[in-house]
């Protein structure tokens, strides 16, 4: 069975189109939610600084983010004779560890669904420009299509990760 030369154009204009809005959407998502982890981080730290003073300020954000946590934190305020703090600025400092922490691994997870995406793009763009000639090598036509719709499930999956690495922090 020979490829159509028409079926092949669609198919792979069809995958690179695809996968470039997908990744609009995606990075448009990742985007937004990376200012508001920020945000968190930055609200829990502005509530240890105040709390903290400027003096034990990096030794407590250490402790806060790289360290055993919030409840390392509240220990060292009573370790020191400080208190004050409330319930909701305990939340805030684990809220700020958590979002401190799931940043990293967002941005980690993007750079392989970029990677994805745009081997398969630029895959995609050779093919159509070789269309006249895949249609006389079935073989070799198959081959490409297989790895165009492997590289765009790949890609697909790691967007729904990225989304979904996201969200769970959010929550």
């Amino acid at each position: 069975m020979t490829p159509d030369s028409q079926a092949l154009y669609y198919t792979l204009s069809t995958i690179a189109q695809t996968l470039a809005a997908a990744l609009a959407v995606t990075v448009a998502f990742v985007a937004f939610r990376l200012p508001a982890l920020d945000q968190t981080v930055q609200r829990g730290l502005t509530i240890l600084r105040h709390f903290g003073g400027e003096q034990d300020f990096d030794r407590l954000r250490r402790l806060l983010l790289d360290g055993e946590g919030e409840p390392a934190v509240t220990r060292e305020f009573e370790r020191i004779g400080r208190g004050g703090f409330s319930y909701d600025d305990q939340v805030a400092w684990a809220e700020a560890r958590a979002a401190y922490r799931a940043r990293p691994g967002i941005l980690k997870l993007l750079w392989p669904a970029l990677a994805f995406t745009v081997g398969d793009v630029v895959l995609c763009l050779l093919a159509l420009a070789w269309v006249p000639v895949l249609v006389k090598q079935p073989v070799v036509a198959t081959r490409v299509l297989v790895a165009a719709i492997g590289l765009a499930v790949l890609s697909l999956l790691n967007y729904v990760w990225l989304i979904a690495r996201s969200v769970r922090q959010k929550q």
